[in-house]
């Protein structure tokens, strides 16, 4: 029954999008009826079509968060199956390819401890900005954790590196760990092992007083890529310095977004990335972290949970007036979408409506001369 729903779907969207190929909720209705034939790869295709819909567009938030969940499911079930692998290929790692995994915190005020990821991530974020460098998505730093049950210390050594590299496909691991003191003075040390020798690559550690947070944490990236002979252009270098946010509590409240949305608690992620642009409404890598997680939030999960939400955005799909048996069908399509994707659908097989006598009217005739 199910299979025989997704086909009737499955005629009337495709007619449908050959007449209006730009209609943002076709892209999100080809995509469903897709996930629900199991075509995930196909489906990824339109739903990365977020990026082309205005911010306003009702369908932008779900078509994104519809991606970002997929590609999510993806990077673990890639990492889920390379982990049963009992010899894992290093030919095609290079040393020039770095994931970061979150550092760990020494003190004893678990109020600091989300900035393991906070730090993590801007390090990243820094990173990325050196052309010659490649930086490996957190969300795949997160499936290598979750599948070598790093679960009380996230973090690498000499003896993890190696494989976890081999898992990311990554040459250069990047760990590290931080403490901030009663007095308040901050330290942290930053390290790189090389995946393919299994040997520290480098170490480096800057401390000074909790104020001066954000520098210092700049003055470990520049010490890093200096030791790791990493030569920077002057633009690289002015990317580098700039800093997010001066304010450590929209900071910690942005590196508490960050291990809720690693958790996957896209809702308590919201919340926090919220919290911390309230403090600093400039901080725009809150404000990105916020919409991703709106959207996450929105569409992720079950296909079927994403088909109830789209009754809160009263879908209208529009077509060419001329095709008045496809318009009625897809007008039905729009307004009664339940968990089997579409109701309302006679029971008429799609190749009945095709002899159904489709007339487009003739052309106008040529201006004249």
């Amino acid at each position: 029954m199910q299979e025989k729903e997704n086909s009737k779907a499955k005629y009337y969207i495709d007619r449908a999008y050959e007449l209006n190929s730009s209609d943002p909720a076709l892209f999100l209705y080809k995509g469903l009826n897709l996930e629900f034939s199991n075509k995930t790869e196909e489906a990824i295709a339109y739903y990365q079509k977020y990026d082309q819909l205005p911010l306003d567009s009702p369908y932008r938030e779900l078509l994104e968060g519809r991606y970002l969940w997929l590609k999510r499911q993806k990077v673990y079930t890639e990492i889920d199956s390379l982990a049963n692998e009992t010899d894992l290929s290093s030919g095609d790692i290079s040393t020039n390819t770095l994931a970061v995994f979150p550092l760990i915190y020494h003190g004893y005020n678990e109020d600091y401890v989300p900035l393991s990821r906070g730090f993590s991530e801007m390090i990243s974020i820094d990173l990325a900005k050196v052309n010659n460098l490649t930086i490996l998505e957190r969300i795949r730093i997160q499936a290598v954790i979750d599948e070598l049950k790093f679960s009380q210390s996230p973090s690498v050594n000499q003896s993890s590196a190696p494989r976890a590299g081999k898992l990311l496909k990554a040459g250069t691991i990047v760990s590290g760990d931080y403490d901030i003191t009663e007095d308040k003075e901050f330290s942290i040390n930053l390290a790189s092992w090389d995946v393919l020798t299994s040997e520290q690559k480098s170490r480096t550690n800057v401390s000074g007083d909790l104020n001066d947070l954000f520098e210092l944490q700049k003055r470990v990236v520049f010490s890093f890529l200096e030791k790791n002979g990493i030569e920077l252009t002057q633009e690289e270098k002015e990317a580098i310095a700039y800093i997010p946010t001066q304010n450590l509590d929209a900071f910690l409240f942005y590196s508490k977004g960050l291990v809720e949305e690693d958790a996957g608690n896209f809702k308590g992620a919201e919340t926090f990335y919220n919290n911390a642009l309230q403090i600093d409404p400039n901080f725009g890598a809150a404000g990105n972290k916020l919409e991703t997680s709106q959207a996450l939030g929105k569409a992720g999960g079950s296909k079927e949970l994403v088909v109830s939400v789209l009754k809160t955005v009263d879908p209208v799909i529009k077509v060419q007036s001329p095709i008045n048996i496809v318009s009625s069908r897809l007008q039905s399509l729009g307004n009664n979408i339940s968990s089997n994707f579409i109701q309302g659908l006679d029971s008429r097989n799609p190749a009945q409506d095709q002899g159904a006598g489709i007339i487009l009217p003739e052309p106008p005739p040529p201006p004249a001369r």
